[in-house]
């Protein structure tokens, strides 16, 4: 069978902050013949809660989205994890609409791809880990919170810059996971659009016996559901190689 092109099977229009650095960790999650094309915005570039909160403007955000409408995208991914949660789902459901208005395609956020995810592995209670200050992460609690998530046990690693993040190792992730995965956890979420785990991902989950989320998968298995596209791969967990097809929510 020949072997699809990039962008056959879709194309994701990923909106991303200037400052991002694991492109490559999103581009590992693509199904075959999925294309990732991204256009990024500028943001203040330290992770601060205030920062990230100045980062959840629309205007950059849409001005990016403007760009992807000359790629004729099928979805917009709106890479930035905490800016999406950072001001409740109700700002992230502004911003994915005006997203998804601005392009005439359907758009989804970091967080609440995540919240997808869990609920079509049917999980209720995940152990949590992000590499934001403590009081970022409070407020990633109180989101998944109000999406019907509770956090039995949370990590706020307290990294400070993507520079730093983008060095965090899959070996780092997979040590992370394995010191929060356990019950009464459903799942494991690696909250953050820096995340880099994918090359580990079956692994823990063979150690831990449940399902681990991480960011970037889940907003690339998002994407492709949203545009109708299949997901399946067999190396990137039990999101993909289980619910692949499965229907999910806008």
């Amino acid at each position: 069978m020949e072997a699809l092109i990039r962008g056959d099977a879709g194309r994701i229009g990923f909106l991303w902050p200037a400052d991002g650095l694991n492109d490559d960790e999103f581009w590992s999650c693509l199904p075959d013949g999925v294309a990732l094309l991204t256009a990024r915005y500028a943001v203040a570039g330290d992770l601060s809660a205030e920062s990230f909160e100045a980062d959840a403007d629309l205007a950059p955000v849409l001005s990016a989205a403007r760009l992807l409408a000359l790629a004729h995208v099928d979805v917009a991914a709106l890479g930035d994890c905490a800016g999406s949660f950072i001001l409740g789902r109700e700002h992230e459901r502004v911003m994915t609409r005006a997203v998804a208005t601005e392009l005439g395609r359907p758009a989804t956020a970091m967080s609440a791809a995540i919240v997808a995810a869990l609920r079509v592995l049917g999980v209720r209670r995940v152990a949590l880990a992000a590499p934001y200050s403590p009081d970022v992460v409070d407020r990633l609690i109180a989101y998944l919170h109000g999406q019907g998530i509770g956090v039995t046990r949370h990590q706020a690693l307290d990294h400070r810059s993507e520079s730093t993040i983008e060095r965090l190792t899959p070996e780092y992730w997979h040590g992370v996971a394995r010191g929060i995965g356990r019950p009464p956890a459903e799942a494991v979420v690696l909250g953050g659009g820096g995340v880099r785990a994918a090359a580990r991902l079956k692994e823990m989950e063979d150690e831990l016996g449940m399902a681990v989320v991480t960011g970037p998968g889940a907003l690339v298995w998002h994407a492709c559901r949203l545009m109708g596209a299949d997901a399946t791969r067999s190396d990137s967990g039990s999101l993909f190689s289980r619910h692949g097809v499965a229907p999910v929510e806008a």
